[in-house]
């Protein structure tokens, strides 16, 4: 009697932070099952069902590394690995790496872990809202962009080559700079 699944939002966590040194086999997994297992049970159930999307809610964490948080960092890089898996299928993913949200969710209940955070990373963060619309954005490209992971923050501060040495390569050259593509090329 219930409509079918149409779509798929992966939002678990579990936060357990230390270094690694400092981490147990309990405390990786108890970061990891909500991830992990989360992830497969629903790669597993919808495959042949005709989702409108399929999203597993990641962390920019993983693009820029967060000490203290490398079992969080190891489980979004498994959640983005099957979301390119599933896209090289043919099926509906995309894993956002979502950057600090600053209204609700964790930072939003920690003023210490918010301080730690952007003093870390230089990165005031961003409301639900503006998130969530910059989602639906990315969630209305067209098929043909084979998009399978994108991070989602605000940029101030936290991808300059000093923070992020791979910025240096030529690959990232006109971003660094600030070049805008030409019209018509990525």
């Amino acid at each position: 009697r219930m409509p079918p699944v149409v779509g798929v939002l992966h939002a678990a966590m579990v936060l357990d932070d230390g270094l690694l040194s400092n981490l147990d086999e309990e405390r990786f997994h108890r970061v990891l099952a909500p991830k992990v297992r989360g992830t497969d049970n629903l790669d597993r159930l919808t495959r042949g069902m005709p989702l409108d999307y399929f999203v597993l809610f990641s962390s920019a964490t993983t693009l820029v590394g967060n000490p203290g948080q490398g079992n969080y960092v190891a489980a979004n890089a498994y959640m983005e690995g099957i979301a390119r898996r599933r896209r090289q299928e043919g099926l509906k993913a995309l894993a956002i790496g979502w950057g600090p949200i600053t209204d609700v969710g964790v930072l939003a209940r920690s003023e210490r872990l918010r301080a730690r955070f952007q003093k870390l990373i230089g990165v005031r963060g961003m409301k639900a809202r503006d998130a969530l619309d910059l989602m639906a954005r990315a969630l209305e490209q067209p098929p043909a962009v084979n998009l399978a992971a994108m991070t989602i923050s605000p940029i101030e501060g936290i991808f300059t080559a000093d923070r992020l040495p791979v910025l240096t390569s030529p690959t990232y050259a006109n971003m660094m700079r600030g070049d805008q593509a030409e019209p018509g090329r990525p």
